[in-house]
């Protein structure tokens, strides 16, 4: 692993690197299927081989480094140029690999049908080998529950198939370090491992932002089909961290069959997580122990000047790392309990409560 001295970001295109950056920006979501990136800097005309690695339309594949360290791979999809001193005369930005899933269409022959596969076999062999995409199945819980049959629709891209299976199972869809497609259980987040334990009064830490919107919250959710145009309730959960009565209900095409109530407590995991704003910002683009921080990673956080009583546990919903003349290099954490994507913060089967202070 490099040194902190030796942490200097890096743009590796056709075997040869570019540094000298005066920003960088990488943005990592647990709902987003690819990694973003951009850097700008002076752009020297002159320099063939720059201008051979940055030249329009050639897709080419481009590793972002912090020193030794692989913090994104993807492909170069939008160079800037701009000869106005007072704008950024010359940025780069693009995303990680699997990002050609949002913007291309599946196959509609033959070979795009799937009957008895699992979920990560039809990512692999029907979407992304065409694309050259390679896949992560960290999903513990689905690994051997095939589907019965799917087929993309004319015009889907690889993206709004994949989205359109992994929605009900409960499955998130991100990138890698190396580039690769990860499918993850959202269950499976509340016992992944504790990276870091943040405490107010720590160095690292610039700053806590915490905001608790009362008027997304509610403590019961209902959801319906329709029949011959009446209702019918299908499924329900409630939060019982919630006094007041607020009842929220919403008519929808499909839910779980086998667990309705399943359903109606992923669309109460959302409201919840849409009314609870927790953000870190702290110094450097590393954890405490030298890793690198992404998505999908667990902390604590204990941050009373912000109502952050007591040391909660929260997963990375998303992860900016960032680099200016201003503030030189910091990563800002966007927080919230893993419950929340894994359902069991609000569901009628599990008693449950997430405390936070």
């Amino acid at each position: 692993m490099s040194s902190v001295t030796d942490d200097v970001v890096k743009l590796l295109i056709d075997g040869r690197e570019f540094s000298g950056w005066e920003e960088a920006r990488i943005d990592m979501a647990i709902d987003q299927l690819a990694d973003t990136f951009s850097l700008s800097g002076p752009f020297d005309p002159t320099d063939s081989a720059l201008v051979a690695a940055v030249e329009p339309y050639k897709y080419k594949k481009a590793t972002i480094l912090l020193g030794s360290d692989v913090y994104l791979t993807g492909r170069l999809e939008l160079p800037n140029f701009d000869t106005d001193p007072a704008n950024r005369p010359f940025s780069l930005s693009g995303r990680s690999l699997p990002g050609i899933l949002a913007d291309c269409s599946c196959e509609v022959d033959e070979t795009s049908e799937a009957s008895a596969l699992t979920f990560a076999q039809i990512a692999r062999q029907k979407v992304c080998k065409p694309l050259g995409i390679l896949v992560r199945d960290d999903d513990t819980q689905t690994a051997t529950r095939t589907i019965p049959e799917a087929r993309a629709a004319y015009g889907d891209t690889g993206f709004d198939f994949l989205h359109k299976l992994a929605a009900p199972h409960n499955l998130l869809l991100n990138s890698s370090y190396d580039g690769r497609l990860v499918i993850t259980n959202s269950d499976d987040l509340v016992d992944y491992p504790l990276r870091a334990e943040l405490v107010e009064g720590d160095p690292i830490i610039k700053s806590v932002h915490a905001s608790f919107d009362s008027t997304k919250r509610f403590s019961l959710c209902e959801i319906a089909s329709q029949f011959a145009g009446a209702s019918d309730i299908v499924g329900s959960a409630s939060d019982s961290t919630i006094d007041l009565y607020r009842p929220r209900r919403k008519a929808i095409e499909e839910a779980d069959q086998s667990d309705p109530d399943a359903t109606a407590a992923r669309m109460m995991s959302e409201y919840i997580a849409s009314s609870m704003s927790i953000t870190a910002t702290l110094v450097g683009w590393r954890r405490p122990d030298g890793g690198r921080w992404s998505e999908r990673q667990i902390v604590t956080l204990k941050y009373p000047s912000a109502y952050l009583f007591k040391s909660a546990r929260y997963v990375i919903s998303g992860c900016s790392l960032k680099l200016s003349a201003k503030d030189g290099y910091t990563t800002e954490l966007r927080l919230v309990p893993p419950e929340v994507y894994s359902s069991k913060i609000a569901n009628t089967k599990s008693k449950k409560k997430v405390d936070l202070w």
